[in-house]
């Protein structure tokens, strides 16, 4: 009997990640879009129990202490647009891959559609995560280094910076293998998973000259806000582990909530994102129905629109509708300021 049958994609896992600075919406947009993965097609989105069955789907791990929250009903309300009534874990400090594993596999043997991770940059660079981890390990390089130069002869004066610099690449070894651990152990789950996750500046090397034209230093430099969204911000996470995502959205603050494709995608999946307005359950609908191996999504509106819509009120106020119905998104545009 052969090993071998006809590929065909049904029930594809899909990798999702919002990354953006404060303020850009991560949270209500990820939340959003986890919505429409976990309803099941034909579910009514007007319907607060169908909200309330739909979100119990979704399993929020929150290195925020608790921010999450923020976007959860208060007791005693029901779910609506902009409420979502998801199971919640927090995970704090320190920020190991095998703590927010355990989360993570709590969550699948629970019966959760999606995993969203708010943020997966605090394991990258949060409290106890691979960056620290690494300078730990560099720490502990020049400190051996310091004490063979303290045996020796002492025939030149111990440069810690040196050695430091030395010991930098081999300190990576043991978090990047870690990290590496931590994605086989994500890609073997048959959950959909939404990573949130912070993104800073990207910076360049500008070079300095003297009158001559001769080179003097060089300086590191913010892009300047002339260049695309995907090449002025960098996410923070892994470098691998960025380019396996199957959808990879940057989120701004100037634009709370409206999408920049980070990294290309097939092009059925970018025709489920609308890169002109805020992302909404409609997103997550149109994921979803791809995984399951159906087409999805129509034509993709160019981004041209260079603002967010305007909301109405602060958070947690009544936000504006983008001139899509509630029964045809599930959600409304994020309220300026949500995280």
């Amino acid at each position: 009997m052969s090993s071998f049958r006809l590929a065909v994609r049904s029930g594809a896992q899909l990798l999702v990640a919002i990354w953006g600075d404060s303020g850009a919406g991560k949270t209500r947009s990820g939340l959003a879009v986890a919505r429409g993965i976990a309803a099941d097609p034909g579910e009514d989105f007007n319907n607060p129990e169908t909200l309330r069955a739909i979100d119990r789907r979704i399993f929020v791990v929150d290195t925020d202490a608790g921010r999450a929250e923020h976007y959860a009903p208060a007791e005693g309300e029901a779910p609506r647009a902009d409420r979502f009534a998801f199971q919640h874990a927090e995970l704090e400090p320190p920020f190991t891959t095998a703590r927010y594993l355990a989360l993570v596999q709590e969550a699948a043997e629970a019966g959760a559609r999606v995993i969203l991770t708010d943020s997966i940059s605090m394991l990258w660079d949060g409290e106890g995560g691979c960056v620290d981890w690494h300078a730990q390990n560099v720490a502990d390089a020049v400190e051996r280094a310091r004490k063979r130069w303290e045996a020796g002869p002492k025939r030149y004066p111990f440069d810690e910076d040196y050695e430091g610099d030395k010991a930098s690449v081999g300190a990576w070894k043991e978090p990047k293998v870690d990290w590496r651990r931590m994605e086989s152990r994500l890609l073997q789950l048959r959950t959909h998973l939404i990573f949130c996750g912070h993104a800073d500046d990207k910076l360049r090397l500008e070079k300095e000259v003297d009158d001559q034209g001769r080179e003097t230093k060089k300086t590191r430099v913010v892009q300047p806000k002339e260049k695309p969204i995907k090449d002025r911000w960098e996410p923070i996470a892994e470098k691998k582990f960025k380019r396996r995502l199957v959808v990879s959205l940057i989120l701004t603050p100037e634009e709370p909530g409206v999408p920049h494709v980070h990294k290309p995608m097939d092009p059925e999946l970018a025709a489920c994102i609308p890169l002109d307005r805020q992302l909404n359950a409609n997103v997550g609908l149109r994921l979803a129905t791809w995984a399951r191996g159906a087409k999805a999504g129509g034509p993709r509106p160019a981004n041209t629109k260079k603002s967010a819509p305007p909301a109405s009120g602060a958070e947690g106020g009544a936000p504006s509708r983008d001139g899509e119905s509630l029964g045809g998104d599930g959600a409304p545009p994020l309220v300026q300021g949500g995280r």
